[in-house]
């Protein structure tokens, strides 16, 4: 049964952008398309893109990237620790 909900981008704690998304909820998958990071070995969500599949990230580092499913919104924590000291 496929569901809605909001999808938001953050990088380096900045909210870069946001939709909504449909998805069939299950589990992720070591194989097929799953999760991916750094690469997508499969078929382009839009044409838009440019060369050869499959696309490889260039251009920089990943350090992280961290999926939360929780519906719970996102809190840096290390940020409102940081700003509840200041306020000390």
């Amino acid at each position: 049964m496929p569901t809605s909900g909001t999808l938001s981008l953050f990088i380096d704690d900045e909210k870069v952008g946001e939709g909504g998304i449909t998805t069939q909820p299950g589990n992720f998958s070591l194989v097929g398309e799953g999760l991916n990071v750094g690469r997508d070995p499969a078929s382009p969500v839009t044409d838009d893109y440019p060369g050869p599949q499959p696309f490889a990230f260039s251009g920089g580092t990943i350090r992280e990237a961290i999926v939360d499913v929780s519906g719970e919104q996102y809190v840096d924590l290390e940020s409102e620790a940081l700003a509840m000291m200041k306020r000390e």
